[in-house]
């Protein structure tokens, strides 16, 4: 309830840390689309409009699974 409350504030917006947390140098880039495309869809299904931008867990990062999220409209990833 109250990320929901903060949600009706135009300050604050969220974003995606993806579904399983798992370290994304250790998965295939299907498996991190996967992950990454859950992770959104859960939070269409809470009415949430999530930013196009992806944090990966831990700051371990894949340029390939970059590449694969920005087919996926996923325009900013760090």
């Amino acid at each position: 309830d109250n990320v929901r409350d903060l949600l009706r504030n135009p300050r604050f917006s969220v974003a995606s840390l993806s579904h399983g947390h798992a370290d994304f140098t250790e998965l295939s880039i299907e498996e991190a689309v996967e992950d990454v495309s859950r992770s959104f869809e859960s939070m269409k299904e809470q009415k949430v409009d999530p930013l196009p931008f992806f944090a990966f867990p831990k700051g371990l990062l894949s340029s390939d699974v970059r590449e694969g999220l920005k087919a996926k409209d996923v325009a900013h990833t760090f």
